[in-house]
């Protein structure tokens, strides 16, 4: 009858041990996913913030030049560059790491050089793989103020994101996309089933990156 008890004793004590060790990797495995969650809003939040100081630099900009934010016949590196002055010459703010257009940059660089060039023209600045920011162009801060003017990249198909990271447009894990208003409002917006932002208006849904919306498709 001792041993009995003692074996009982033992077999009660494993199972514990077991539900212990059991919990403790619930636990751990928990962590981790609450420490990639957490990473992944951070990089979130870090992103909105330096497109939110685009927007500001673009204000600055326009005030300077009768209301017109700097636009280019090119493409928004261009268009971009023209910020840069004597007092601001900041490339960090148009880098998003994980961007598959960073991996355009030269001589195997993860990040931008920091190096705009030489006044006036700082021909250097936002060089190949150096901008993450997609850009609309040709706007001024009378326009509309629920107009998108910074943006998350798009894939090689404007207004068009990717679901796949790796890819261009490959977005914050293919559910959202930054978007930045003429107004100065910024938030991550859902994107649909075809990777598109909608926004209703005159009671249908319409793509806010398209001429019905009343963005001009230019130098994204």
């Amino acid at each position: 009858m001792k041993r009995e008890k003692v074996q009982r004793l033992i077999d009660w004590s494993v199972r514990v041990g077991i539900a212990v060790f059991l919990l403790l990797l619930l636990m751990f495995v928990i962590g981790l996913f609450g420490i990639h969650n957490n990473g992944r809003r951070a990089k979130r939040t870090k992103a909105l913030a330096h497109a939110q100081q685009v927007h500001l630099a673009l204000m600055v900009y326009a005030f300077d030049y009768d209301g017109k934010f700097p636009s280019s016949p090119i493409h928004s590196n261009a268009a971009y560059r023209q910020l840069f002055d004597q007092k601001f010459q900041d490339e960090r703010i148009f880098f998003v790491p994980g961007c598959a257009w960073h991996k355009a940059m030269p001589d195997g660089r993860t990040k931008p050089d920091n190096d705009v060039g030489d006044p006036p023209d700082y021909v250097q600045g936002l060089a190949v793989g150096e901008n993450h920011w997609a850009y609309q162009s040709g706007l001024t801060n009378e326009a509309k103020g629920n107009l998108p003017i910074v943006m998350d990249a798009f894939s090689d198909h404007v207004g068009v994101y990717a679901d796949d990271p790796d890819e261009r447009g490959g977005v914050w894990e293919g559910e959202t996309a930054i978007v930045v208003r003429v107004d100065g409002s910024a938030k991550l917006e859902k994107l649909a089933a075809d990777l598109r932002v909608y926004e209703k208006a005159g009671g249908k849904k319409v793509d806010i990156f398209s001429k019905e919306y009343g963005t001009i498709r230019q130098n994204y």
